[in-house]
């Protein structure tokens, strides 16, 4: 089976974390998205799942995060990962207009690009 963090989407483990990305390379994905984090230490385990992800030609795209601070400054990961593991991209929020949301964490070494995070439209019904 498939390992999830918890059915609310609020919390998890990194124990987890690690064996969800060890399943999505298992199962030959080539590029996962992680709309998670946690700010305080870098994990060893978190680090090699992402580098033995890596080794197996995966990219790992990380969020910036939503507490809107600078990631240079702050740790955050696995979002930090980034200028430090090869295979990771950082992605902060931004709206609809091409500005940063309020909310999105940054940083000039620690976050790749952003992409639509906020008031965007989308093919959801109503």
């Amino acid at each position: 089976s498939i390992p999830l963090f918890s059915s609310g989407g609020n919390s998890g483990s990194i124990s987890v974390a690690v064996q969800a990305i060890g399943y999505a390379v298992q199962m030959g994905a080539k590029l996962s998205n992680n709309s998670w984090g946690y700010q305080g230490a870098s994990s060893l385990s978190l680090a090699a799942a992402i580098v033995g992800a890596r080794n197996a030609g995966h990219i790992f795209v990380a969020a910036a995060g939503n507490d809107g601070v600078d990631n240079d400054t702050n740790s955050y990961f696995p979002t930090n990962y980034y200028g430090v593991i090869d295979n990771m991209v950082s992605v902060a929020a931004f709206d609809r207009n091409d500005k940063m949301a309020t909310f999105s964490q940054y940083g000039n070494n620690r976050v790749t690009l952003g992409a639509p995070g906020v008031a965007i439209y989308s093919t959801f019904r109503n």
